[in-house]
C-alpha cells in the first residue's frame, strides 16, 4: 500500500530530501509529496518456464501476459532475460477486412459501415486503420446528451475551435459547392429561408429547414433538372450581375430558384407555418432566368401564377 506524507518546503527539510534521494528508495513528486514506491516484481521460476512455453508455440508479448496475468513489460523482461525476441509477433492490423462489430454501447452487431473509420499515417509508413467503438447512432445520441447537459460551455468551445478552423471549413464548403448540386442547393435555400424568417423579425433558431419540408434534396434536385431549359445546368446556378450578362451569349446567363407564388405573398414567421409549406412545396418552385426573376420581383397576379403552374403541369407529362 502506498503511502503519502507532506514535507513543509522549508530549509529544515533539505538534509531529508537529499538522503532520500541518495538513497533512492523514494520518488519525490513536485507537489512536495514524497511517495513510496512498491518493490520491483522479480520473475519466478514458474514464470519463465511458462514464457518459454508459450513464446515456442507462436504466442506474442500480450497474449502471454493475458495468459499469466501479469503486464506486458513484466513479459518482455522475461523475453529478453532469456534473449527472446518478440517484436515479430505482432499481429497485423486486421480492421480493414471486417464487415461487422458490436458496438460497445448498445451491444448490437452491425455493419461496419455503421461506426466511424478514421484514418492516419504511420510513423513507419503505411495507414492505420481505426474504427470507434461505438455506432454512429450512439455516437450521436452521446453528442447531444453532452451538447445539452451544458449548451453555452458546448457553443462556447466550438465557436473557440471554429476560430481556428475557419479557412479549412470555408476552403471544404466552396469545393463541395462546385462538386456538389445539393449540398449548393441546400445552400442557397437555406440563406433565403433566413433571410424571409429575419424580414419578418423571426430566425430559423439552429434547425434544419428539411425537417419542415416532404422531399428530400435528392428530390428537389431531380425535380428542377425536370424543368431545366437547353442552356441550364448547375454550374451556371447563381445571381443576376448585369456587368457580366450578355444577351446574346448564353454562357454568360445565370438561372435562380423562383418561387411561383412570391415569398412576398405567403409571409411566414416560422417553419411550421402553413405559408412556408405552400412557399416551399415542390408545385412552387422551379428553375427559372436570373435577370426575369429580379425584374418581375413580386409583382405577379393570380392569373399568371395559375398560368405558369399549368405550363410545368404539362411540360412534365410530356417528359
Amino acid at each position: 500500500m502506498r503511502q503519502r506524507y507532506l514535507l513543509a518546503p522549508t530549509i529544515l527539510n533539505l538534509p531529508i530530501l537529499w538522503s532520500k534521494l541518495f538513497i533512492g528508495l523514494d520518488k519525490f513528486s513536485s507537489n512536495g509529496y514524497i511517495v513510496h514506491m512498491p518493490a520491483k516484481i522479480v520473475p519466478t521460476e514458474e514464470q519463465i518456464k511458462k514464457v518459454k512455453e508459450l513464446f515456442d508455440l507462436g504466442y506474442g508479448a500480450r497474449k502471454i501476459a493475458k495468459e499469466l496475468l501479469v503486464t506486458r513489460d513484466h513479459v518482455q523482461k522475461i523475453c529478453k532475460l532469456l534473449g527472446l525476441n518478440t517484436a515479430d509477433r505482432t499481429c497485423p492490423r486486421r480492421n480493414h477486412l471486417l464487415t461487422e462489430k458490436v458496438c460497445k454501447t448498445c451491444k448490437i452487431l452491425k455493419p461496419i459501415n455503421d461506426f466511424r473509420c478514421r484514418q492516419k499515417e504511420s510513423l513507419i509508413g503505411g495507414i492505420i486503420i481505426s474504427i470507434e467503438p461505438y455506432c454512429k447512432d450512439c455516437e450521436k445520441d452521446r453528442n447531444k446528451e453532452r451538447y445539452y447537459n451544458d449548451v453555452e460551455l458546448t457553443r462556447k468551445i466550438a465557436r473557440e475551435r471554429n476560430k481556428t478552423r475557419r479557412d479549412h471549413i470555408n476552403e471544404y464548403e466552396r469545393n463541395r459547392t462546385y462538386s456538389d448540386p445539393a449540398f449548393k442547393l441546400r445552400k442557397k435555400v437555406s440563406a433565403q429561408i433566413r433571410q424571409a424568417l429575419k424580414k419578418n423579425l423571426s430566425s430559423k433558431g439552429n434547425i434544419s429547414f428539411l425537417n419542415f419540408i416532404t422531399y428530400s434534396l435528392e428530390d428537389l434536385k431531380l425535380y428542377l433538372e425536370s424543368l431545366f431549359e437547353p442552356w441550364m445546368s448547375w454550374e451556371n446556378y447563381g445571381r443576376y450581375t448585369k456587368s457580366t450578362w450578355n444577351e446574346n451569349d448564353q454562357s454568360t446567363w445565370k438561372w435562380s430558384l423562383d418561387h411561383i407564388t412570391p415569398q412576398t405573398h405567403l409571409p411566414y414567421t416560422s417553419m411550421e407555418d402553413d405559408n412556408f409549406k405552400i412557399c416551399w412545396a415542390l408545385e412552387n418552385l422551379r428553375p427559372y432566368d436570373a435577370k426575369n426573376n429580379i425584374e418581375e420581383g413580386n409583382n405577379r397576379s393570380q392569373e399568371e401564377i395559375a398560368k405558369i403552374k399549368e405550363e410545368i403541369r404539362i411540360k412534365r407529362l410530356r417528359k
